[in-house]
């Protein structure tokens, strides 16, 4: 999977957001907020292919979490930004 190129991230008073480049259509009732990991992977892996292991790697190595942990954040974060129509390309 990928993140799609057209989505970038914004800090606004101190929080970091998703936003969508270039719609005029954004729904601003949305607001997808990342914390610091989720931050740290986003940043990691955009403009990459990655699977739900590579995310769950790049936890281990920059939080020193177990590995069973570690998968089950990134699962948890690849799954949230599934939600997210079109945030994550297949």
């Amino acid at each position: 999977m990928k993140i799609n190129p057209k989505h970038t991230l914004r800090t606004i008073a101190g929080e970091t957001i998703i936003v969508n480049q270039g719609s005029s259509h954004t729904d601003m009732t949305r607001i997808i907020s990342l914390n610091a990991s989720a931050r740290m992977l986003w940043e990691a892996l955009a403009g990459k292919e990655f699977t739900t292991e590579d995310a769950a790697t790049l936890l281990v190595q920059t939080y020193g979490i177990a590995e069973e942990q570690a998968l089950t954040d990134a699962t948890h974060w690849v799954e949230r930004l599934k939600k997210c129509e079109g945030i994550v390309e297949a």
